[in-house]
């Protein structure tokens, strides 16, 4: 979903790969299929030796799809004059836009006739209103000599959210997958070398999925929440929803939550219909002492793709007109009504970027919104009694333009609530950059807000390279350092010039000290000793998806023929195979004169990687080191075993890091040590 950052020397060569990758990926098998509108259906995956690779080929090409532009954060009809501005005057005469409720209407009308006509048809397959599925469902299919690594592996659609059960054992371990545009799929064992995926909603009236979660009061895992409309910040496919779906039988149906808003003496509703049509919904938190108990962040979501896009700064996004302002949503009545708490402390907010609750209060609950940072309710920490009494607790960090993103991820840690965080706008690639994202954590949230906002300060300078953790932060501590021989390093720009797009942050439940920071691709610092394309200063993998089991603090670690250094992150953006592959994408010849890659050293590793453009993630809860993993390329495992490869930061390989005398293995790259092996469990797109 954005342009990667190739250097002059290799835009030639990108040019040539996406045109061929585009002509060989035209040629991928494809397999149509047919379902009733309401059934549920299921795909294998295909064989295995139909190996695909992850880095979708817009990615090559320099798709701008997910750029950030003012242009696209601003309502309109495509260019003025233009076809699709004429379109839209057409359908809207006389009025000036189609509010939701006259959607609505036309629905229930359709709704109406449809079942009329069913009922006086003997084929109710094909009456109205039902809906057969043809596709399109097709391998994705990007040869390994187009890839970064030289690796061929699989690459799927956009990933927005995973849930996986409290059980997960091989030949029971069920995982949902949220998708940005093709609804929810479920596979009951995703252990299995060739999962068989079911698709659980054709009776959803529109398959954008932001949010998913399970009811954490059933130990079951069968209670399910789905929030439709996706309401990343990305200029198409970013589909505003229908609002709030709910199954108790693991996806097998779904009823539709009534969602309706209501007044308070702070908030009103633009209408009192569904508080969430026409928005995206980017996160549910449920109340785990209160199953009716629901709290709903919402943000501005694409108004179908009638707007223009990929040309440029005339493109323009529309936004549905009179649906309910974008904010935090409460509901005591289990989805019955919902009430605004907080509007993202700005009334033209794009809206919340994340909602959760604090693990040892659930009367304490957190929100974050584009440019505001992090903010909470909490009367038994701040003595609030009103519910829109929302305080800030940490300041965005690069606000302007609405692109300020602030994730979080709430804790337990000797009794005191721990909360990991990350904050990122549209700042460029460069690590250096004065705004490049970083990681944030407090030990301490108990303290007021007051305490809490004014320690942000404090906290924001590095702790020294020598500390060894985890530590104890009393108030908020910035983990993140641009200083490249630094041990904090690793986090510092993890999601690169798009953290309004692809950023989050994720500790396991009950591993306190064990976070994941999410976000990008570094693509300027891959390796350029691969088969692949990607030709970086090999510092790190990519840094797409950081793995740390000390909080983010630095622990010391001795290498296989090394000498001690220390480490806050693991790497998990490549795995540790390296894939049979006769080509050299580049050639050695490249790799020597712009890696710069020593002679004999070039051409070596075709391991798996991570696709770009991170989104969610999750553990098994039975084998906590290994993770699932979602991006725009679909959905990813590793086995959770690692294996010491710190050879490969020899800089005999990577001569522009250091001295090609060094030993391998004494290479100071933090974020570059043992690596997992990848399997893509999401072979197919819809």
């Amino acid at each position: 979903m954005k342009t990667h950052p190739v250097s002059r020397n290799n835009r030639f060569f990108s040019l040539i790969r996406a045109i061929t990758a585009i002509a060989l990926l035209s040629a991928g098998a494809a397999t149509a299929f047919v379902a009733s509108g309401d059934r549920i259906f299921t795909v294998s995956s295909p064989p295995r030796q139909l190996s695909h690779d992850r880095l979708v080929i817009s990615k090559i090409a320099g798709e701008r799809d997910a750029e950030s532009t003012s242009a696209r954060t601003t309502p309109g009809e495509g260019p003025i004059g233009g076809y699709e501005a004429y379109k839209s005057a057409t359908r809207t005469y006389p009025a000036n836009v189609i509010p939701p409720s006259m959607v609505q209407n036309a629905k229930k009308t359709f709704n109406k006739i449809a079942t009329q006509t069913a009922a006086s048809s003997s084929n109710t397959s094909t009456s109205n209103n039902h809906w057969q599925s043809y596709g399109p469902l097709q391998n994705s299919v990007q040869p390994g000599v187009l890839s970064f690594s030289g690796a061929t592996t699989a690459t799927a659609s956009r990933d927005t959210a995973l849930v996986i059960a409290p059980t997960c054992a091989p030949g029971n371990c069920r995982l949902w997958v949220g998708t940005a545009g093709g609804g929810v799929w479920r596979t009951d064992d995703a252990l299995a070398a060739t999962p068989t995926w079911t698709w659980l909603t054709g009776v959803l009236a529109l398959n954008s999925v932001g949010a998913l979660v399970a009811d954490p009061n059933d130990s079951s895992g069968n209670t399910l929440y789905v929030g439709t409309g996706e309401g990343n910040r990305c200029s198409s496919g970013c589909e505003s929803g229908v609002g709030i779906y709910k199954t108790t039988n693991g996806g097998n149906s779904w009823t539709k939550l009534p969602d309706s808003c209501v007044n308070n003496t702070t908030y009103s509703c633009a209408n009192s219909g569904d508080a969430f049509l026409g928005r995206g919904i980017n996160q549910i938190a449920i109340d785990p002492t209160n199953p009716k108990h629901l709290f709903v962040g919402s943000a501005l979501g694409v108004r179908g793709l009638s707007h223009t896009v990929g040309v440029g700064t005339t493109e323009s996004q529309r936004f549905e007109p009179g649906a309910n302002p974008v904010g935090v949503y409460e509901s005591t009545d289990g989805g019955n009504t919902f009430t605004e708490v907080w509007n993202g402390n700005n009334p033209n907010s794009f809206g919340v970027t994340d909602v959760g609750l604090d693990p040892l209060d659930p009367t304490t609950v957190y929100a974050s919104a584009f440019d505001q940072g992090v903010w909470r309710r909490s009367p038994s920490l701040d003595g609030t009694s009103s519910p829109t009494a929302f305080k800030q607790v940490f300041a965005p960090q690069f606000p302007g333009g609405g692109v300020d993103r602030t994730m979080f991820a709430a804790t337990v840690q000797n009794n005191k609530t721990r909360i990991y965080l990350t904050d990122g706008t549209a700042a460029s690639s460069n690590p250096l950059a004065s705004n490049a994202a970083n990681f944030w954590r407090t030990d301490n949230a108990g303290l007021t807000a007051a305490a809490l906002l004014a320690s942000q300060a404090a906290g924001s300078t590095v702790p020294p390279d020598t500390t060894v953790g985890p530590q104890v932060y009393n108030g908020w501590q910035k983990l993140s350092s641009n200083t490249t021989a630094s041990p904090y390093y690793a986090t510092i720009n993890f999601c690169t010039g798009q953290c309004w797009y692809d950023e989050n942050v994720y500790t396991p439940a009950g591993l306190p000290d064990t976070v994941y920071v999410i976000g990008s691709y570094n693509y300027g610092e891959q390796p350029c000793n691969t088969k692949g394309v990607g030709c970086g200063s090999g510092r790190s993998n990519g840094r797409a998806v950081l793995y740390s089991t000390t909080a983010g603090d630095p622990e010391s670690v001795t290498h296989v023929n090394s000498t001690p250094t220390t480490r806050t992150f693991t790497d998990l953006t490549y795995d540790m195979q390296n894939t049979p592959a006769s080509w050299c994408g580049l050639g050695a010849a490249f790799e020597e004169t712009f890696g710069p890659v020593s002679p004999g050293f070039t051409c070596l590793w075709a391991p798996n990687n991570i696709h770009p453009d991170q989104h969610t993630i999750v553990v098994n809860p039975s084998n906590p080191t290994q993770i699932f993993e979602g991006s725009d390329g679909g959905v990813i495992r590793t086995d959770g075993a690692f294996g010491d490869l710190s050879f490969r930061c020899n800089s005999n390989e990577r001569a522009g890091l250091g001295a090609a005398t060094a030993v391998p293995g004494t290479e100071p790259d933090h974020a570059h040590r043992p690596e997992p092996r990848h399997v893509a469990i999401r072979r197919r797109r819809h």
